[in-house]
């Protein structure tokens, strides 16, 4: 990490001897305990703790920063009892992903076209220029290789999928040749088909998107939109929430729409890495 510029002003001493002055520090991490350190050690004791959504199907993990002014009840103390609930939990078995595409999978709605092409020949120009640009990301990203399939074999000619923009058409169909390459290289390695489940995250550009077949899923965004690709269908709000734990059936959910849902899992945190953090304090509370 460069060094960092002191903010203070008026000392009279020069941009080089600050700079001098000013230790080195290799992560941001390392800094922003520096920085706590700095202002809160003299009334809490800090610690971070790393932590996965095991065993949900989330694989994103975080690192949590907490902070104890009890002194019977030290950071690290608190930091232990969290991880003993982390490993009671990576011991658990894991959720996979079809559960959850076959309680709340969404079929149709993926992604209409907001303006309407004058002709059909207009929608497949601008399908061509779109499958192109995508098809080059991902080829030079090594995800696919030179040539695609002929076009009436790619999955955007299906009748489920004709409502959709040509710019999500495109994605998908360069998504499904990702997974497609995913499959050879799995079944090389000694995976069983039936084992597969092909699912990836079309909302996102073609040579980072999220995509595989193991039943997780790594980070979940507002604009996610994870399609499973054995029927095309899509996780909604509802089905995203259920991916960080939340039991959305007990969640009221009058006058809120499956957009905005989206956008709360998107900006959320699993409940299996909350509730970890926070009964440890809660006991120590009652």
């Amino acid at each position: 990490m460069p060094r960092t510029s002191s903010t203070d002003k008026g000392d009279g001493d020069s941009a080089a001897e600050k700079e001098e002055r000013l230790p080195e520090f290799k992560t941001p991490l390392e800094y922003y305990l520096h920085r706590l350190g700095a202002l809160l050690s003299e009334t809490y004791s800090i610690a971070t703790v790393d932590l996965t959504s095991h065993p949900l199907p989330e694989e994103r993990s975080r690192i949590w920063f907490i902070g104890s002014k009890d002194s019977g009840f030290s950071a690290e103390q608190w930091k232990s009892a969290i991880q003993k609930l982390h490993a009671v939990s990576l011991a658990l078995p894991r959720h996979h992903l079809r559960a959850f595409f076959d309680k709340f999978g969404v079929t149709g709605g993926l992604s209409a076209e907001k303006k309407k092409e004058k002709t059909a020949w207009h929608k497949e120009a601008s399908y061509a220029k779109f499958f192109a640009a995508a098809w080059q990301k991902a080829a030079t990203a090594k995800r696919v290789g030179d040539q695609p399939i002929e076009r009436s074999g790619r999955p955007s000619a299906q009748v489920a999928l004709q409502d959709c923009s040509p710019w999500m058409q495109a994605n998908i169909d360069v998504y499904q040749a990702i997974l497609d390459q995913l499959r050879v290289e799995d079944a090389a390695a000694g995976c069983k088909d039936q084992d597969m489940f092909p699912v990836a995250d079309v909302s996102q550009a073609t040579n980072r998107g999220y995509a595989n077949l193991t039943g997780t899923w790594g980070t979940l965004c507002t604009s996610t939109k994870a399609v499973n690709f054995s029927n095309f269908q899509h996780l909604g709000g509802k089905g995203m929430l259920s991916v960080l734990g939340f039991d959305v059936a007990e969640i009221k959910t009058v006058g809120v729409g499956e957009t905005a849902m989206s956008d709360l899992a998107g900006n959320g945190m699993s409940f299996t890495q909350l509730s970890q953090v926070l009964l440890p304090m809660l006991l120590r509370c009652v």
